[in-house]
């Protein structure tokens, strides 16, 4: 879920009348902010990312008649546009990201010129918490104002978005740049993870007449597909179990929230499963685009009955109210378990386990 508040949301698409980019002033907006923490703080399990909101028409920090508009901005405009933020990430608990809508916004709020770099990543700081949307994708050159120095942002979008969400929506039909091929050269170079489906109406009718709207909607966040995994035939009670795993992600981006890799083994003859410790080591928000290999080791402790396994992987979600919800594991989509797809789990390969 896409998590979005704003006070206006006008009919038109150009209007500017006062009326309807109504807003709350910073101390209101901030009250109610505080009122929405304990919601989003109960329910952030099945929240994926937080549009920041809350100014201007569809809270989308443009028109607005309290922090100032977009081409007339003032040190106290950003001053209460970075206090709102602030209280949000707050509201918001930490790995989730809030996302803004421009990417000088981003550099301005925080005094920060040059992107967030990989090894910044995943961490509570502010930087690696404010990700990106574009609500007028590939509109103009400048995409309706989102980039106010575009050879500049758009590299800075390219390296920000490795580690960060990036997605929107489309708000105007205007080929040749809202045709296929631009679409997918500049989502693929952004990373986008999202994009609704619904508008701008032309725009999507247009991808589908070109054929190129199932490799978005295919492409778009990310696709993993496993392309070996290595374990041992054997292994002894008391011994460790080594496995080298290597994947590709033919999607546009990285997963944006944490998962939990966990081997599960699972004896051939009584079903039972034995979940072995979760290893902390490897980091799916990390698997880019691209081939990745990770290495996990467990130790074989006693509980395992000697016999045949197989060795499964569990891709979970870790938030307290959705760990074990198999609905929420990621599946790869060539290894997942057909024997139990209601569990959905990724089937690595055989195993016997031996008394020592």
């Amino acid at each position: 879920m896409l998590v979005r508040f704003a006070y206006s949301y006008p009919d038109s698409l150009t209007s500017t009348t006062p009326d309807e980019n109504h807003d709350a002033p910073l101390e209101q907006a901030i009250k109610h902010i505080q009122q929405l923490a304990p919601l989003l703080q109960d329910h952030i399990g099945v929240i994926s990312a937080m549009y920041a909101g809350f100014i201007g028409a569809w809270g989308e920090w443009y028109y607005t008649q309290n922090y100032g508009n977009e081409d007339d901005l003032t040190s106290e405009d950003w001053d209460k546009r970075l206090s709102l933020v602030e209280v949000l990430l707050d509201a918001l608990p930490y790995p989730r990201q809030i996302m803004i809508r421009y990417p000088h916004g981003k550099q301005r709020l925080l005094n920060r010129e040059d992107p967030l770099q990989d090894n910044e990543a995943h961490d509570d700081s502010a930087a690696a918490r404010l990700g990106h949307h574009n609500d007028c994708f590939l509109a103009k050159e400048n995409d309706q104002g989102t980039y106010t120095d575009k050879p500049k942002e758009y590299p800075y979008l390219q390296q920000e978005t490795r580690v960060l969400i990036q997605g929107g929506e489309t708000c105007q039909y205007n080929p040749p740049r809202t045709s296929c091929p631009t679409a997918l050269k500049e989502m693929c170079e952004l990373h986008y993870t999202f994009l609704n489906h619904e508008f701008h109406e032309r725009v999507i009718s247009g991808w589908e007449e070109q054929k190129c709207i199932e490799e978005i909607r295919w492409s778009l966040g990310y696709r993993l597909v496993g392309i070996r995994a290595v374990t041992p035939e054997t292994a002894t009670i008391g011994d460790q179990l080594c496995l080298s795993i290597t994947l590709k992600n033919i999607g546009w981006a990285a997963p944006i929230n944490p998962r939990t890799l966990q081997i599960i083994l699972r004896h051939t003859n009584s079903g039972e499963e034995i979940t072995l410790p979760a290893d902390p080591q490897v980091d799916p928000r990390k698997w880019l685009p691209g081939e990745h290999n990770f290495q996990t080791s467990n130790l074989v402790t006693a509980d395992a009955p000697e016999g045949q396994y197989q060795v499964v992987l569990c891709l979970g979600d870790p938030a307290p109210d959705l760990a074990g919800l198999p609905e929420y594991n990621i599946v790869m989509e060539n290894l997942e378990d057909t024997e139990y797809p209601e569990k959905r789990l990724n089937l690595l390969g055989n195993l016997q386990i031996l008394l020592n």
